[in-house]
């Protein structure tokens, strides 16, 4: 009902983007973050059938040496994946650099998956997206057109990976091995670049 991630060192005003994947007989829970001395704020949510992504953000003024706890209010998870993210050169004082964000999900034997954001709010954004799949044979996710795949776990049937791409694209996207109904959730933002 509660993990820690290895110790990170933030950078003071710098974006801190964590997204955790998760997954539990539903209805699934919702985490929360501490630690680093930074207040972190969900930024979006979603559940599909037990498995859900939630993404959140911080900023620390004078952020602290050590772990981030996730923490599931008591409540034994199945599993829990995470990835945790510092963005440099973000305007953090609007929403701490993190403009908008949609969710989406799905359960169909496809093995791609896109969620569109709004346009964005200026020519210099960025664009991020997590997901989380639950399916035995997904053994990789790859990342979007154009997108730069950071980070991917796989635990016990299930994968999370993180994208980046350092322009606008309002279509972020996913592939992945493997044909049958992957249940999977997704969260892309928008971040605001200086």
């Amino acid at each position: 009902s509660s993990y820690v991630t290895a110790s990170i060192t933030p950078t003071a005003n710098r974006l801190l983007v964590v997204s955790i994947g998760n997954n539990k007989v539903a209805p699934v829970t919702t985490p929360t973050l501490s630690g680093n001395g930074i207040t972190w704020t969900q930024i979006n949510t979603v559940d599909n059938t037990g498995v859900r992504m939630t993404m959140f953000r911080g900023v620390g003024t004078s952020p602290t040496t050590g772990a981030i706890t996730i923490d599931f209010g008591g409540t034994n998870q199945l599993n829990c994946h995470w990835s945790v993210i510092e963005f440099n050169n973000v305007d953090t004082t609007v929403t701490q650099g993190v403009v908008q964000s949609i969710t989406g999900s799905g359960t169909d034997a496809i093995a791609t998956q896109t969620i569109t954001l709004a346009a964005f709010s200026s020519r210099k954004n960025a664009t991020f997206g997590s997901m989380i799949v639950n399916r035995a044979d997904v053994a990789n996710i790859a990342p979007g057109t154009d997108f730069t795949e950071i980070t991917e776990t796989s635990v016990t049937n299930q994968t999370l990976q993180s994208q980046f791409l350092n322009i606008n694209d309002t279509s972020v996207d996913w592939s992945w091995d493997g044909t049958g109904g992957a249940t999977r959730a997704l969260i892309a933002i928008e971040i605001e670049r200086i």
